[in-house]
């Protein structure tokens, strides 16, 4: 069986979610999260957005190695990696419905946030999460390739 899994090819979409998961959102999440300690640094007097921006770095480390593990998952075909994926897709979701509410209420509450990338691109995330999700509960190829397996099985 497991040899029958190995001759059957990615296909577009799946490489395509596997690429992403593997290099490109875990670059962009340890970045980012990189990119937002070094903003600490021009903050000043601001003890609730610093505290937030700590949160959010640590959140986008976690989340990138997860994306990381998940992606060399799909890309060695362990039967598991489709339900990994979906774990990542809905926690992605999650948070980023979560970061949106509080970048949006920093915003709100402080001006000038703007230049730091406060409220922007909040739904891609919601909108991509919402789209992959749907991919891997209807592909036939992710069926093929990883069977029906469930994490718990």
């Amino acid at each position: 069986m497991a040899n029958k899994n190995k001759k059957e090819k990615f296909g577009f979409w799946l490489s395509i979610i596997t690429i992403l998961l593997l290099l490109i959102h875990p670059t962009i999440l340890v970045l980012g999260g990189i990119f937002i300690l070094i903003d600490l640094l021009s903050f000043t007097g601001y003890n609730d957005l610093i505290t937030y921006q700590i949160f959010t770095s640590i959140i986008s480390f976690i989340l990138g190695a997860f994306s990381f593990i998940v992606g060399l998952n799909l890309w060695k075909r362990n039967k598991k990696a489709p339900e990994l994926a979906k774990i990542y897709l809905i926690i992605n979701f999650i948070l980023s419905i979560i970061f949106y509410i509080i970048d949006n209420y920093f915003l709100s509450m402080y001006k000038g946030l703007e230049e730091y990338g406060y409220g922007w691109g909040g739904m891609g995330p919601i909108f991509g999460s919402l789209i992959w999700l749907w991919y891997f509960n209807v592909s036939k190829k992710v069926k093929k390739i990883y069977g029906h397996s469930k994490l718990g099985n």
